[in-house]
């Protein structure tokens, strides 16, 4: 019985620790979102005000395709993690499962 508590007591804490980390994740894929339509709406402001403005929109260009990058891996991250946290509560089920044959 003591077993079956330490393991309970493991599960808990590993599906608490994966929804921390999904709650992280998807605050930094609403961070990129939001970064990613300012700087939108930043080039959009700047173009037509000369050069200045062209390496402006050039700078804007830039970081819009570095954040869509880090949005596209944060929205893989976040993906494996919600199958990881799949597996682990699919491995919970079955553990109980044995435990209540066991049991009886």
């Amino acid at each position: 019985m003591v077993c079956c508590s330490f393991v309970i007591r493991r599960l808990a804490i590993l599906i608490s620790s994966q929804a921390t980390l999904l709650a992280e994740n998807e605050a930094a894929l609403k961070q990129a979102k939001s970064a990613t339509t300012t700087a939108r709406n930043l080039m959009t402001e700047k173009r037509g005000s000369g050069e200045e403005s062209q390496n402006s929109v050039n700078e804007a260009s830039a970081t819009i395709s570095k954040l869509e990058k880090q949005l596209k891996e944060k929205e893989k991250v976040i993906q494996e993690q919600k199958e990881q946290l799949e597996k682990k509560e699919k491995v919970n089920i079955i553990f109980h499962c044995v435990m209540y044959a066991q049991d009886t």
